[in-house]
């Protein structure tokens, strides 16, 4: 979306809002005649507990309230986050109940069946050092003891059960409550799922707690979203109140601060309960006097904005957007962010001078919002924009832009010749000119017939073929004739972009496959340390060139050489610093006893290398080596190809209908962090992690059932689906490929299409490719089989 371009006049509005009725004197029906309800005052609605379940009722976004004399009416209340002296109950984050997360969380108990292990607080003391006694043990990484790792993993199980009990109640017809089609539901089951596989990777002690942390919210937040599906016949069926006033009032309602945080932090709407002790004396007799909103004393009965208090001040929130109080046509919004560039350009307030020179995190959008006329018309002191500055770091989001644009190609035969234009948001791709994205249609018009497999090929061009050795795992067969027609229009030597990484983040597998035995045990010898940075960020993991890789492993063929030799000395310090360079960005690394990895002695499956390499092992290492870089090359891709979302943009979207995986907005992001979790839940095979276990053979790609192998095709399709930044557009028989290829993972009873796998695998790959090549301008590591 242009600056121009959102000053579109918008009607929907940006906060939502609950569908009130008429305010009337009268009591509250309850929504059940046989649970207990209570009516409360101040801000709460009604509450009412069941085995399982305490809920309180009332408005997401305080605008309303329910009163035992009034019915329903107004409360003001404003954005500063502040709550009155008479509140028992307050909301600790208002702008997040625009996100319609309906969570119930009751308190552990054995009634409840929620493990107390959820609610604890993690300590260093339930962490042990990472390699103890090891080569790696200064890098003070840790892992979970082994009791802690099985008490939570006994509670993933008893939620994984609970999820699977809905399911079998609905295949038995005892229930119209199916968990799998409900779309937050299976989205915090798949992230719950990634968050604890990653707590077995060894991390710092304070992430190691930060992702227990994240995965006790996700666990919760999953376990409320059960109780909130297994709360819908009740509510449906209630005798009064309008169903959308109802289905617009759930929130989770919580007893202490630290646990509230932790909701805040998660984004679940909460109501903090205060206790009797910290409420101010006779409180209930004052806040009994009830007095309309339009009343002039409302203010001097209530005072809630005059005197409340603001229980996170000083505490920065790193999910609220900067520009979150306006819609995306509202001029104020530009005119705030222009304050605000204005204060973080030029701390002394002194005249800016020079609006042209941003931060590298503005936005294209801003930058053009900045050089406006019309912005300078709006006071920059006026209250309406410092309400949109309430942090120092805030983060920028980007605005969303029509949905339409992310997935729907149109029609083909008006694209043959269009170029896809970048979505909104902060660019880290390369500039694309007109001439960069183009159409795989006008790729393949070119070439009549395949070339027979030219086992030859020198330099890059090799790389698209099998290579001629029993040591080097063969390409799977859908890649090898995706490969085959890419290798027809590829142009080696080719310029890269100076932000693009087109390196390698392990050796590349031909060298283990070729290189002497001392090479390749080199390899071994630093390969815990290697493979243990892909745990890090995906923007921490450095890579190398393959002339880099092949000085590296070069070491362990010749010994140092003396000073005199300046030339092998030279050599020497390049490859030195070429690894200093792979792991540079890793925690402590000068803390790693290098010497102590130099002369240990390498290892691989447990075992000791003692004699000469055989090929099945040179085999299985250089397989490992191309799993491990064709993950990682997927995932950079995709930070080239997709725009981070806005938080608010797609937390209302449901999943595209008829997808085998969670597709569209399903995997909609605001961090990348989130981005390669919900990528990780598309290739359940890779079990949340870039490096492959040692004895992982078949799978993924290479699935032996055809059904398998094409669910995972789809989901590299529908990964590829939300790539708006310089993506070449598909070739116009692509959308009857998948189509034929969904009906036949979606047929009820087998049938013979197998060919639908096939076509969509080699059409499907061929995609991957061309949009590698078109980025990194080298054939990508292509996904190979050991059988």
């Amino acid at each position: 979306m242009s600056f121009n371009q959102a000053f579109v006049p918008s009607y929907e509005p940006s906060i939502q809002l609950p569908r009130i009725p008429s305010p009337k004197s009268g009591q509250i029906p309850p929504l059940d005649p046989g649970v207990p309800v209570t009516v409360l005052d101040a801000l709460c609605a009604q509450e009412y507990k069941t085995d399982s379940v305490h809920l309180v009722t009332t408005s997401p976004n305080m605008d309303t309230v329910a009163s035992p004399q009034y019915g329903w009416c107004c409360v003001e209340m404003d954005t500063a986050q502040r709550y009155g002296p008479y509140d028992p109950i307050f909301h600790p984050q208002l702008w997040r109940s625009r996100v319609p997360h309906y969570a119930t969380i009751p308190w552990p108990s054995e009634a409840s069946g929620l493990s107390p292990v959820l609610w604890e607080v993690f300590a260093p003391d339930d962490f042990s050092n990472y390699d103890e006694n090891g080569a790696l043990e200064n890098l003070r990484l840790v892992t979970l003891r082994d009791h802690r790792k099985a008490e939570l993993r006994q509670a993933w199980e008893k939620l994984r059960t609970r999820f699977k009990d809905l399911e079998e109640a609905w295949a038995l017809g005892k229930s119209q409550i199916l968990p799998y089609m409900d779309h937050k539901a299976l989205g915090l089951l798949r992230t719950a799922r990634c968050f604890f596989d990653g707590l077995a990777l060894p991390v710092e002690v304070e992430f190691g707690i930060a992702r227990v942390t994240w995965w006790q919210r996700t666990a919760l937040e999953l376990y409320g979203r059960l109780n909130w599906l297994e709360l819908q016949p009740t509510l449906h069926d209630a005798p009064s109140t309008p169903y959308p006033v109802r289905a617009d009032l759930m929130g989770a309602v919580v007893g202490k601060v630290e646990i509230a945080d932790r909701f805040y932090r998660a984004g679940i709407p909460v109501w903090l309960v205060r206790e009797e002790v910290d409420m101010p004396f006779r409180w209930k007799d004052r806040a009994q006097v009830v007095v309309p909103p339009h009343d002039e004393g409302f203010w001097r009965k209530r005072p809630t904005s005059v005197s409340g208090e603001n229980i996170w001040i000083g505490q920065s929130d790193p999910w609220q957007s900067t520009l979150g109080y306006y819609a995306a046509g509202d001029l104020t919004r530009y005119a705030a962010m222009k304050r605000h560039l204005h204060r973080r350009c030029s701390p002394t307030y002194d005249q800016w001078q020079k609006p042209q020179q941003l931060p590298d995190w503005v936005h294209d959008e801003y930058l053009e919002a900045a050089h406006d006329g019309r912005l300078d018309m709006i006071p920059l002191e006026d209250t309406s924009t410092s309400y949109a500055i309430l942090h120092t770091h805030p983060r920028l989001r980007p605005l969303a832009e029509a949905e339409a644009c992310d997935t729907d190609w149109g029609d083909a035969q008006e694209i043959q010749t269009a170029s896809l234009p970048p979505s909104s948001g902060p660019s880290r791709a390369p500039t694309q000119t007109s001439g960069t994205s183009r159409t795989t249609a006008h790729i393949v018009s070119t070439c009549r017939e395949l070339p027979p497999m030219r086992t030859g090929a020198n330099g890059a061009l090799a790389k698209f073929f099998d290579l001629n050795s029993y040591a080097m795992p063969a390409i799977l067969p859908g890649w090898r004739q995706a490969a085959r027609k890419a290798s027809i229009t590829f142009v080696d030597n080719q310029k890269v972009a100076a932000d693009v990484d087109a390196k390698y983040t392990l050796p590349p597998p031909e060298f283990i496959a070729t290189l002497s035995d001392s090479a390749v045990q080199t390899y071994l010898k630093w390969r815990p340390l290697l493979l243990l940075r892909l745990t890090l960020p995906l923007d921490k993991v450095p890579s190398l060139r393959a002339r880099a890789w092949r000085m590296v492993l070069g070491k362990g063929e010749l010994q140092r050489p003396s000073e005199r030799n300046k030339r092998g000395m030279t050599n020497w310090k390049q490859a030195e610093s070429a690894l200093q360079e792979a792991v540079s960005h890793f925690p402590h690394i000068e803390d790693v006893q290098m010497d102590k990895l130099e002369a240990a002695q390498p290892q691989w499956a447990g075992r000791w290398i003692l004699e000469p390499l055989s090929d099945t092992t040179r085999k299985e290492i250089a397989w490992e080596c191309n799993e491990a870089n064709f993950r990682f090359e997927l995932l950079r891709l995709d930070r080239y190809r997709y725009s981070l979302k806005d938080v608010d943009s797609y937390s209302l979207a449901e999943p595209l209908s008829g997808s085998l995986t969670e597709g569209g907005h399903g995997l909609d992001a605001a961090t990348w962090d989130e981005r390669r979790n919900k990528i990780f839940e598309l290739f359940p095979h890779w079990q949340s992690r870039c490096v492959p276990e040692h004895g992982e053979r078949v799978g993924g790609f290479g699935h032996s059932h055809p059904e398998v192998r094409g669910t995972v095709y789809l989901a590299l399709w529908e990964l590829m689906q939300t790539w708006t930044r310089g993506r070449i557009v598909p070739s116009a028989h692509m959308p009857t490929v998948v189509e034929r290829l969904t009906a036949y993972l979606c047929a009820d009873d087998a049938h013979d299409d197998t060919d639908a796998v096939e076509v969509a695998a080699e059409q499907i790959a061929f995609e991957y490719i061309v949009n590698f090549v078109d980025v990194f301008k080298r054939p990508p590591v292509l996904p190979r089989s050991l059988s």
